[in-house]
């Protein structure tokens, strides 16, 4: 090979890794700007959480989206959980104890003694037919996807 084509060689490798850097630069950013709304939200979930019910601990984000996008902090204020579902849409927040309704532990096990063969792939807290529900999506044993909704408040002792 002669030094004029290690030469060309060279140049096109460094073209191929240039556009290859590049290509990936360009997806990061439309991977990044896809989440950018969702981080903008959780930030002033989290704001308005801070503002409405004192929380000074945040402990879990929720996202849920069921007609209507809600975004909900659970926090400690004063060594109690708290529960704020923000409805940017509506720019509403509503505030709960952790006394008001069902805990995610509650709720999952609550799911796993209805559905005992089914696998939790997620867990959400959010407003959905103008209540807060948590919604548990899960597989089957045949691998069917689902979803079930339980509201957060229930008039019964043992939540």
């Amino acid at each position: 090979m002669t030094q004029y084509e290690k030469s060309l060689l060279i140049k096109f490798i460094l073209w191929v890794l240039g556009l290859l850097v590049l290509l990936y630069c360009f997806f990061v950013f439309i991977f990044w700007s896809a989440g950018a709304k969702s981080r903008g939200a959780n930030a002033q979930a989290d704001q308005i959480a801070k503002q409405k019910a004192g929380i000074t601990e945040i402990i879990k984000n929720y996202h849920l989206d069921r007609g209507v996008s809600s975004y909900t902090v659970v926090g400690k204020t004063n060594g109690q959980t708290k529960y704020v579902i923000y409805i940017p849409h509506s720019k509403r927040a509503v505030v709960y104890g952790e006394q008001d309704g069902r805990s995610e532990t509650a709720v999952i096990n609550l799911f796993k003694s209805q559905h005992a063969n089914a696998k939790i792939t997620g867990v959400n807290l959010g407003w959905v037919k103008k209540q807060a529900m948590w919604e548990i999506a899960y597989t089957t044993g045949n691998g069917n996807l689902g979803y079930q909704l339980y509201p957060f408040q229930t008039n019964s002792k043992n939540k």
